[in-house]
């Protein structure tokens, strides 16, 4: 929902985007718009109001007018898939794919994290979310969860934490720092490293 109370709402079956407000719905797909795939995994505004977009073949910015493609040709974005989207408290964008890890972009510069080069276990990205001290919390398939400060990473899986699965689809930081994670086998609630888990 962004700031004029419109709702963006994302499809999985080539369907594109609704664009909802009041009784008015308009739709985003290849006839009207840069989308290079109808199929949208994720929808997140900035502090800007623009609409970044994650298709399975590129990242889409619509400002409201104009529309620009970002894909591993024409930018450090490190996949095609893009699988989860988050803005974090500095307005920096971080782009999840998934099979070339995760990226940060800044509006000028990318920076790609993986496997390769930082504590990311995986590089298929699920869903990240942001903590009011700008932490990030990333969702990986097979893996568990990965939280980022800036610095170090921290893994937790079903063998260090009541995880109840290594899968993770989800995750929601509440205002009181609740963590809602939601996996492959039931949803984890974590609190000042207090676990539950609803089956």
């Amino acid at each position: 929902i962004d700031r004029d109370g419109v709702k963006w709402l994302g499809t999985s079956y080539s369907k594109g985007i609704l664009k909802f407000k009041d009784s008015t719905l308009a739709m985003y797909n290849y006839t009207n718009s840069l989308l290079p795939n109808a199929r949208i995994n994720s929808i997140v505004i900035d502090t800007m109001g623009n609409k970044w977009i994650g298709t399975f073949d590129g990242l889409v910015k619509f400002d409201g007018t104009n529309w620009t493609l970002f894909n591993p040709i024409n930018s450090g974005v490190p996949g095609s898939r893009i699988t989860a989207l988050a803005v974090d408290l500095n307005n920096v964008l971080w782009v999840g794919t998934s099979s070339g890890g995760l990226a940060t972009f800044d509006g000028i510069n990318w920076t790609v994290y993986n496997t390769a080069n930082s504590g990311l276990p995986s590089n298929w990205i699920t869903t990240i979310s942001i903590d009011d001290q700008n932490r990030k919390w990333v969702g990986t398939t097979g893996v568990g969860v990965t939280l980022f400060d800036g610095t170090q990473w921290s893994k937790l899986s079903t063998a260090n934490s009541a995880l109840p699965h290594r899968e993770v689809h989800s995750i929601a930081v509440g205002k009181d720092d609740t963590k809602w994670i939601g996996t492959f086998h039931g949803l984890a609630k974590m609190k000042d490293d207090q676990w539950s888990v609803y089956q």
